[in-house]
This record gives structure tokens, sequence and C-alpha cells, in this order.
């Protein structure tokens, strides 16, 4: 009897040892599958991409171009007349056809870059958008002449329309050569004029890689547009025509041989770590009309301050708030209703009042009265450097302590509890706005933030994105504390 007793319960755990192998198993291949899936879909992704796809188009054109060039013999006008009469017809009018193809579909997928895009899209992005539209429109107008012009013959007067159409080209690319020396010598004053202060050091990277690029850019595109300009008008004949043809040739070469480099190796300014700069006074503006300034709130964080931080990024949501709102009240009365702003405010303020939502999330009334009662002492605590620095407040010093004053009825409310609650007068701004942060939701789901929220004029990175930014740097910072306090308690 015990031996069967043995047998079997050897045979239980052989079965149990060949189950958890199994399982094992099927956990490894799970994993192995998850992981391949993830990289079919990264790979996905980087195919799909339009960097890439523009990429590809521009090597193509690079290619392209070059081909067309050699092909050439002398003058433009003779070289067209003796084609289209000759044998390379078709494969010469077919290249032309294809590279303006090629044109059309690059600025193309420009303009679904800009309309896909969530981020911001400002003056810099709407420029990037007009050319596109420009380079589509001629792009578009010479294929349409090239379909003509092969269906019907060539007649002098299409001939003439087409020499002037292509003219558009050399204006789109000497525009743009201008473009990038205005950005060339904008930068260059701007990184000279930057001082030694840590957040005008991170300004001065920005500009640094401004003028690397189009210096770049202008090393390359002046003697590809001088050389194709000089072949293209008939300028140059006999042995300096393949000179200038040779010259464009490498430089094209050397293009396509920059675009890849910088594909793979990327190129840009780091963004600023936690902690690498010092909390400011809210009520100080210290804003520029910099294209590259922001605040960086999120280099502003504390590493070993978790309420510290909460309370830095309360403040700079409210004064915010308090900015559009005034901004708000100006815009409300406008006669042109197409351009006002109004709605794309109102969804700042949404945004900003569910992100200080999300920074008092989860906490029980006790914590909230707590916060709130550091938030109104910081605030008071700014206030008065602001009197005793005699600088001038970023908003009115009335509607600073008007706010203020509804900050104190909304925490003696919290404190006495709802028996001696007393509901606020909803159309009392600053009433309302402490309410919905501490006490209410706004009805509304925390998405995603719009391009319509992250939207500016001019500054690459709007305060609204900032500010958004630091506060989901701060919640994955918060949650990684969290986590560390439970594993270690």
């Amino acid at each position: 009897m015990p031996y069967v007793l043995k047998d079997w319960f050897l045979f239980e755990v052989e079965k149990y040892i060949a189950r958890l192998e199994a399982c094992l198993a099927l956990k490894e291949l799970r994993r192995l599958m998850n992981g391949f899936r993830l990289q079919l879909q990264q790979m996905y992704r980087s195919m799909a991409s339009i960097s890439l796809w523009r990429l590809i188009l521009l090597v193509l054109k690079r290619i392209g171009s070059i081909i067309k060039n050699w092909l050439k013999e002398s003058r433009v006008d003779e070289c067209l007349k003796a084609i289209l009469h000759g044998s390379y017809l078709v494969a010469f009018e077919g290249l032309y056809l294809f590279l303006y193809f090629l044109h059309f579909f690059r600025a193309f997928l420009t303009l679904i870059d800009y309309f896909a895009d969530q981020d911001n899209k400002n003056l810099v992005e709407v420029t990037k958008f007009l050319y596109a539209c420009f380079k589509i429109f001629i792009s578009l107008l010479m294929l349409a002449f090239m379909i003509v012009m092969l269906a019907h013959g060539v007649a002098p007067l299409g001939l003439a329309l087409y020499h002037n159409i292509k003219i558009f080209f050399l204006v789109y690319s000497l525009s743009k050569l201008a473009i990038s020396f205005f950005t060339l010598g904008f930068s260059f004053i701007n990184c000279k004029n930057a001082n030694s202060v840590l957040d005008q050091i991170w300004l001065k990277k920005h500009y640094e890689n401004n003028i690397k690029k189009h210096r770049e850019i202008l090393m390359v595109a002046v003697p590809i547009t001088l050389a194709l300009t000089l072949v293209s008008l008939g300028l140059v004949t006999g042995p300096w025509f393949w000179v200038m043809v040779a010259i464009a040739s490498i430089f094209l070469i050397i293009d396509m041989a920059k675009a890849i480099y910088y594909y793979v190796n990327g190129s840009g300014v780091p963004e600023p770590k936690v902690g690498q700069l010092p909390q400011e006074n809210a009520f100080f503006d210290v804003s520029s009309n910099n294209y590259y300034y922001r605040k960086c709130r999120t280099a502003r964080l504390k590493n070993d301050d978790m309420e510290g931080n909460r309370i830095y990024l309360l403040k700079e949501i409210i004064i915010k708030i308090i900015q559009l709102q005034t901004k708000l009240e100006n815009n409300s009365a406008s006669r042109f209703s197409f351009f006002s702003e109004k709605k794309k405010i109102q969804v700042k303020i949404d945004g900003l009042i569910q992100d200080a939502q999300a920074l008092r999330e989860g906490e029980d009334e006790e914590a909230k009265i707590q916060t709130c009662l550091e938030l109104l002492i910081s605030l008071q605590i700014d206030i008065q450097e602001v009197k005793d620095s005699g600088n001038k407040p970023i908003v009115s010093m009335t509607i600073i302590q008007d706010y203020i004053q509804g900050l104190k009825k909304q925490l003696q409310l919290m404190k006495n509890g709802n028996e001696y609650s007393v509901k606020l007068a909803l159309n009392n701004k600053n009433n309302k706005l402490w309410k919905l942060i501490f006490t209410e939701k706004t009805g509304k789901e925390s998405t995603e933030k719009s391009q319509a929220f992250r939207q500016s004029f001019f500054r690459k990175i709007p305060d609204c994105g900032d500010i958004h930014d630091s506060v989901e740097v701060f919640l994955k910072q918060e949650s990684q504390t969290q986590r560390s306090n439970m594993a270690a308690g």
C-alpha cells in the first residue's frame, strides 16, 4: 500500500510539474508574441510615418533631377524642341511628369501632416502650410501643361507659358532660401544676446541648433539653386554647362545623404529634466516674445517635494486661468465672430481646470482642505513679494485680491462641511473657479488635449501645453513615489 501511495504521489507531482512547464512555456510564448507584435507595430509606424515617405520622395526627386540635368545637352528651349521630335520624347517627358508628381505628393504630405498633427499650429507651421499649398498649385499647373502638350503637341504660346510657369519654382526656391537666411541671422543674433542664466542657456541651445541646421541647408541649397538656375535659363553654354550640371549633381547627392543621415540620427534639443530650473513667483511676468520661450514648468519641479510641486502647478494653472478669463471678457465683445477666439479660450480654460482636478484626484476632504490652505498661504506670500519688489504683476492686483477672497470663502465652506455650506454664486467667476477645482467636476471627460488647447500664434510651445506637460510629468512622478513607498513599507 505505501508503494501505491508513493507511485500515486510521484505521478501527481509529475503531472503538476508538466502542467507548470506548459504554463511557463505558454507564458513565454505569449511574451514572445507580444514582443513580436510590438516590433511589428513599431515597424508599421516607422514605415507609415509621413517623415519617412517625405524622405523617400526627396531621394527620388533628387535622383530624377540628376538624370534630367544630364540628359540635357544645350539650352532648355533647344533641348525641348529637339526632344519633342526625337526618340527621347516618351522617356524625357515621362521623367518631367514623374518629377512634378513627386513635387505634388511631397507637398501634399506636408498638408496631411499639418491637419493630422494635434500639436501647436503657430505662425511657423502656418507658413509651411502656405508654402505647401503654393507648391501643390504650381505642380498641378505644370502637370496640366505637360499633359496638354503631350496630347496635342507643342504650340509656341503653350511653350512660352510653360517656361513662364517654371519660373514659379524658382520663386519658390529663392523665397525658401530667403527664409533660411533670415532664420540663420535671427538665430545668430539671439544666440549672441542670450546670457548665462539656466533657462537662457536652454534657449541658446535651440538657436545653436537652428544655426547648425540652416547653415547646412544653405551650404547645399545655394550651390544647387545657383547652378540649376544658370542651366535652366540657358545662361551657360559649352564646357561651363557641364561644370554647372556636375556641381548641381554633387550637391544633390550631398543633400540626399544629409537628409538620410538626419532621419536616422535625428536632430534637436533635449527637453530640460526635472529639477534643472528654480521655481519662480507665479505673479512675476518673466515671459518674452521669443519663439522658443517657455516657462518650462517641468524643469522647475523638485525631485523630493511632491506637495510643493502640487502647490506650484496649481498656482501656475490658476494664474493662467485668470489671464484667459480676462482675455475672454475682452474678446466676447468682438463684432467679428469669425475672428473671435472665444471658443478657443474656453477650451483652454476647461482643459486647465481638468488638469487642476487631476492634481486633486484621490484626496479626501481633510487633504483637500490642507492643500487649499497651503495654496492660499503660498499665493499670499507671492503677492506680498510682488508688493515689496514694486514690480508690476502679470495680472491686475485687484483681480488677484478678488480671487484670493474667493479662495478664502471656498476654504471656509470646506471647513464647515455640508451642514453649513452655502451655494456659491455661479456668476462670480472667482468663486466658480475654486468650486470647480476643489469640489466639483466640469462635467467633461478629461481627454487628449486638442489643437485649440495647445495653439499659440507665435511661440513653439504655448503656456497651456507647457502646463499640461508638466502636470503629466508630476502625475507620473507621484505614481512612482507611491509605488516606491508601498514597496518600502
